[in-house]
């Protein structure tokens, strides 16, 4: 696997975010003890320059602009662990819909963070043809009890609030977590469509998952090992559900602005 790795970063253009196993502990927030040094541990390994921005703030957000096609792409990534506010428990574990979390409208409770929040306000703002949002956690998935956005849901109105005060026009966000792969949709108050590609696990899937309520999901779940591709033309983006054997098992074409 190690082998593997080297040449994957010798011949491609990386990027890496964190979720709760590259943090260093399950569904964990703020208040792991030991983050500073998981941090630390995560510059280090992905060589992150020291005069990158990471190295001289809280957290591990950050954002990148791409050009591809003649189009201004930008990708946010957002740390979804630093500053996480603790899950409330269920009243009902294992129930489906509720098997670990639910909702918490607690406004002290929060997912990025002031800092973070700011941040994103301002990233929103940056001109560009496509936004990709990349949230370790989903972000429109509801109806299953695991961790996700809409456990916070004065957090998860928050982020619609600032798509629609943004003129981004077309809006996209990459997750992960759930060991199962999906597409979501939604349209928020001012009518802009929020198109989320979910992908996970890589290498482990997990036996015993059954499919789940989705409201806003497009299509089943496919829950065996899965990775994303993402393919960004002039007037459409194709994302692509793929087998850990290569084959597409589910995609999604959504024509752009």
């Amino acid at each position: 696997q190690y082998n593997n790795l080297e040449d994957f970063l010798k011949n491609v253009s990386t990027e890496f975010i964190w979720d709760d196993h590259d943090f260093g502990l399950n569904d964990g927030g703020s208040n792991y003890r030991h983050k500073d040094t998981a941090k630390e541990l995560f510059l280090k390994t992905w060589q992150i320059p020291a005069n990158d921005p990471r190295r001289q703030r809280d957290g591990l957000y950050f954002d990148k602009i791409v050009k591809k096609n003649g189009l201004k792409i930008h990708l946010i990534f957002l740390d979804n662990r630093t500053f996480k506010s603790e899950w409330k428990l269920t009243d009902e574990f294992n129930k489906e819909g509720k098997e670990r979390y639910v909702e918490d409208f607690n406004p002290e409770k929060t997912l990025l963070g002031e800092k973070q929040w700011s941040w994103l306000k301002d990233k929103l703002k940056v001109d560009s043809n496509i936004k990709i949002i990349l949230s370790s956690l989903q972000v429109l998935s509801l109806g299953h009890g695991w961790e996700s956005w809409d456990k916070f849901p004065l957090e998860r109105s928050r982020f619609f609030n600032l798509i629609d005060e943004s003129n981004v026009p077309n809006f996209f966000i990459l997750s992960g977590d759930r060991h199962r792969g999906g597409f979501y949709q939604f349209k928020t108050a001012d009518n802009k469509n929020i198109y989320e590609f979910t992908s996970s696990s890589l290498n482990l899937p997990l036996p015993f998952n059954t499919e789940e309520e989705g409201p806003l999901r497009i299509g089943s779940t496919y829950r065996k090992a899965n990775f994303g591709v993402v393919r960004i033309f002039e007037d459409e983006v194709i994302m692509e559900l793929t087998s850990h054997t290569g084959e597409v098992v589910n995609s999604l074409n959504v024509a752009i602005n």
